[in-house]
């Protein structure tokens, strides 16, 4: 059946059913204090810094940890709303949140405020997933174009809102009152979901590959702690670098070999690399979360650092790249849906890596306007690259896999994005450690711009036709 046979099969009714508004208002709901989240958290890093008292190499965890913790809970979701029903699995990832927000909060050093962030993280990877899961299930494939349009508001208007709202706040108040907002945000959405969300069936599943799992996540922590480390010493050869680098990628070795060979039901299932369209997408989807994380990570230290801005005006000055991403979001998805995911790619990873060049030269006297307008533009490159490259992961995989799919490129992006935050994190502090600061960020910046022009690589392999059309 074509894809026009299904639309025609399935189009909307006039109206939405009520059920499914009032479903889908509750769900947005609760998505609002995790997507702030990851948007306002960037503004703080240098005022937390400075409050705590510790380095680009230790507060980057602060990111990082929730970018991976968040990765290894996003396997696990499915199985959790299986075994366990919807509406408890959605009240417990908000209370875990919560939790998490109360604790960084709260937080009275680094080690406690990362640990915090990953509990956060954690309840990110349940709730993320789970709203897409629970709306379509209520839709029953009626509507499903608003009903995605409903989904993508907190990705659309939260972005705006997060940098401006935290610099804001930190223009009067402590960096802890980023988490305290949670807590009447969180309270609502809890209310909310159990008044309205149907209870559910849960029922018996199989239970996920935790010794894969289990591998992975430490696995890859121990890597990222090693590049940690070594941002921290400034130097690689050092017992306190090697020995959780080794340790890391032996774990992931075993990973592999466990996977291939042992796991009944792998968690990633890594024959599906043999799949050239889904290599490549996962290739594409891993280096553009290495890109987009690590610049959101960098912009707005190096606005604070080295041009001087308040955080307040940093904030505003990071407005640019969420209204560029607004402007071209829609012509991105349409131009995707007629042409194919490679040239869309192609071309938003050209304009991001473009625009980003810039900000490797400026210094305390740029004009502030001057990089508005730059940011801009990326923010236009950026809004074309992860949900095309995600989007054709699904082109030549077997309907009975694609599940497993969707769980590989949704860990994978943020195990990109973690490694992006972590590692430019370390070059800065590498640099910067070695007395300069602006060389630090030019350095960090190359760093973005390199990986933004590997990902326009990867994207040549992208299938050069839409999904659903046999190539």
């Amino acid at each position: 059946m074509s894809l026009t046979d299904q639309a025609t099969q399935t189009a909307p009714s006039p109206k939405l059913n009520p059920a499914v508004v009032r479903l889908s208002w509750t769900l947005l709901i609760g998505m609002v204090p995790v997507t702030l989240d990851t948007t306002i958290t960037n503004i703080a890093l240098h005022t937390v810094s400075l409050d705590l008292g510790i380095g680009l190499a230790t507060v980057q965890w602060i990111t990082t940890a929730y970018l991976l913790a968040m990765a290894v809970a996003v396997p696990v979701t499915g199985w959790l709303e299986q075994r366990f029903g919807g509406k408890a699995v959605w009240l417990g990832g908000l209370i875990a949140f919560l939790i998490g927000s109360i604790g960084s909060a709260t937080a009275w050093n680094a080690i406690s405020l990362i640990a915090w962030r990953a509990i956060q993280g954690a309840a990110a990877g349940v709730v993320v997933p789970l709203m897409t899961t629970l709306l379509m299930r209520a839709a029953g494939g009626k509507n499903l174009g608003r009903l995605m349009a409903v989904l993508g508001l907190p990705a659309l208007v939260v972005p705006l809102l997060g940098p401006v709202l935290g610099g804001a706040i930190l223009s009067g108040a402590s960096w802890r009152w980023l988490f305290w907002i949670n807590l009447p945000l969180c309270l609502a959405a809890i209310i909310m979901a159990a008044r309205t969300l149907p209870a559910g069936q849960p029922h018996p599943g199989e239970a996920p590959d935790l010794i894969g799992l289990t591998l992975a996540g430490v696995g890859t922590a121990a890597v990222l702690y090693g590049f940690a480390q070594a941002g921290a010493a400034g130097q690689i050869v050092r017992i306190s670098v090697l020995t959780p680098l080794v340790v890391g990628l032996g774990l992931l070795g075993v990973f592999v070999w466990w996977t291939l060979q042992r796991a009944a039901r792998p968690v990633i299932d890594l024959r599906l690399f043999r799949i050239g369209s889904f290599a490549a997408a996962c290739t594409t989807v891993v280096l553009v979360g290495f890109a987009l994380n690590s610049g959101t990570m960098l912009l707005p230290l190096f606005l604070q650092q080295v041009h001087g801005s308040t955080v307040l005006v940093a904030g505003f000055i990071m407005l640019g790249q969420g209204l560029g991403s607004l402007a071209t979001r829609s012509p991105a998805g349409l131009l995707t849906d007629k042409i194919g995911a490679r040239w869309v790619v192609v071309v938003g990873t050209v304009v991001a890596a473009g625009a980003t060049i810039p900000f490797a030269t400026m210094g305390p006297t740029t004009p502030w306007w001057v990089m508005v307008i730059w940011l801009f533009v990326r923010g236009a490159g950026l809004s074309g690259l992860l949900v095309p490259a995600m989007s054709v992961a699904y082109t030549d995989v077997p309907p009975a896999q694609v599940a497993s799919s969707t769980i590989i490129t949704r860990t994978i992006q943020q195990v990109g994005g973690a490694f992006g935050v972590a590692t430019v994190a370390v070059v800065i502090a590498w640099v910067a450690g070695r007395g300069a600061l602006a060389g630090a960020y030019q350095a960090g910046f190359w760093i973005v711009i390199g990986v933004t022009a590997l990902a326009c690589l990867s994207a040549f392999r992208l299938p050069a036709r839409p999904v659903g059309k046999a190539g």
